[in-house]
């Protein structure tokens, strides 16, 4: 990479930082987060026993989402250190007067890991979708959508 191609890098991750920032200040004061790490997230223990009482869930039911979120967590687990590592070493040489080579693979890496933890929440979706009745999807989706689950 040459020192152009270094600036560009450099200034995508700063408009990125910078929307993202600008997209979450207005979402807050809107009142309406809408996050897509945030809505994709794995409901919480909490969530999933509020989740199952508005929905009617059977006991098997119940039975299968703790054993998909049981899954879930020991995936993300076993991601989680390479994406810190990750995460630390593209702060720190954004935070570098010069970026130098290896920012990019750096960068690289923390897509990577973090492109996994999103295949990951995918295959849950698609998993909890097997778990519910299509009643019970289409009910799901209409409190998710308001900002995860209110108790």
């Amino acid at each position: 990479m040459n020192r152009k191609q270094y600036y560009v890098f450099f200034i995508v991750i700063v408009l990125v930082v910078s929307v993202t920032g600008n997209t979450f200040a207005k979402a807050e004061k809107d009142g309406v987060f809408r996050n897509l790490i945030a809505t994709f997230k794995p409901p919480t223990a909490e969530e999933q026993e509020s989740l199952a009482k508005k929905l009617k869930m059977t006991d098997d039911q119940k039975f299968l989402l703790k054993n998909l979120n049981k899954e879930y967590q020991r995936q993300v687990d076993s991601l989680s250190g390479s994406y810190n590592k990750a995460y630390d070493e593209t702060v720190s040489l954004m935070q570098q007067e010069v970026v130098n080579e290896q920012a990019y693979s750096v960068l690289k890496s923390f897509h990577d890991v973090h492109s996994k933890i999103v295949d990951t929440e995918v295959e849950y979706w698609r998993d909890i979708k097997l778990i519910l009745t299509p009643e019970q999807n289409k009910e799901f989706w209409k409190i998710w959508q308001k900002g995860r689950v209110a108790k």
